[in-house]
């Protein structure tokens, strides 16, 4: 068993779970569903973070799906869900500058 305090995924409890589920394509009834248009609503102007295989990927596992149930009723919780929005947030200025370093050049 994996030490408790060991973090793998928020939307996986184990690592091993995430590599079996992962997959690049959507279903074939995504688009009967109009899932497809949720998905990209979902992921609109978060194209680096690569959030649609997630979506794609089934839970068949009961603990898995009581993981995400946990996942989402935690994300709930407005403080929490704010912090993590500004985490993203920092993130994403920090991407921005580091790609900004890299454009950079000193000629001494």
């Amino acid at each position: 068993m994996a030490d408790p305090m060991t973090f793998h995924s928020i939307l996986y409890e184990a690592q091993v779970d995430r590599a079996q589920q992962e997959t690049s394509e959507a279903p074939t009834f995504f688009g009967d569903l109009n899932l497809d248009q949720i998905v990209a609503g979902v992921t609109a102007g978060k194209d680096e973070y690569s959030l649609k295989p997630f979506f794609y990927a089934p839970l068949h596992n009961v603990d898995a799906i009581q993981y995400r149930h946990e996942v989402l009723r935690d994300l709930e919780r407005e403080t929490l869900f704010t912090q993590i929005k500004t985490f993203e947030r920092n993130l994403r200025h920090m991407r921005e500058h580091l790609a900004q370093a890299e454009k950079l050049y000193y000629s001494g």
